[in-house]
């Protein structure tokens, strides 16, 4: 009977060693982190984000893409040209042509300048018509909140 209980005792120790070697143990990267909505507006012809605290990082990459592109069609634009200014990021019309109308998302993520602040990622939906640029609401499935 001891013998018993002592294999079934190793055989569920050699399986949880096992296990956490193969999944790994959960760590702060492994938790999803809720997308940042940004405020969006038109200044002399480009399109500004407006994030706060954004002076320890800045932009990696960023997607504009109409709102109905699947993830994996998604275009992002990446350069360190982009400078965000007073919690301001701006995409002048040369990096992307303003369109007509239609709906949009915009994407991007930012990357702290020192190591001890996380990276952040930004989600924006708006809307372009008539030359106007105003805010949309995003769907759950198109931001983690």
């Amino acid at each position: 009977m001891a013998l018993k209980y002592n294999k079934l005792l190793y055989g569920l120790l050699i399986f949880s060693i096992c296990l956490s070697t193969l999944t790994g143990c959960p760590g702060s990267g492994d938790r999803i982190s809720p997308e940042e909505e940004a405020k969006i507006s038109m200044v002399g012809g480009n399109i500004c984000f407006w994030v706060p605290n954004t002076e320890h990082y800045r932009l990696s990459d960023l997607s504009i893409s109409p709102r109905e592109i699947p993830p994996n069609k998604r275009k992002y634009i990446f350069g360190a040209d982009f400078k965000i200014i007073d919690g301001k990021l701006c995409v002048p019309p040369e990096r992307w042509s303003l369109p007509e109308k239609g709906q949009y998302i915009a994407r991007y993520f930012l990357t702290p300048i020192s190591f001890n602040e996380p990276f952040r990622k930004v989600t924006t939906g708006f809307e372009i018509s008539n030359g106007e640029v105003r805010a949309i609401s995003l769907t759950n499935e198109e931001v983690v909140r």
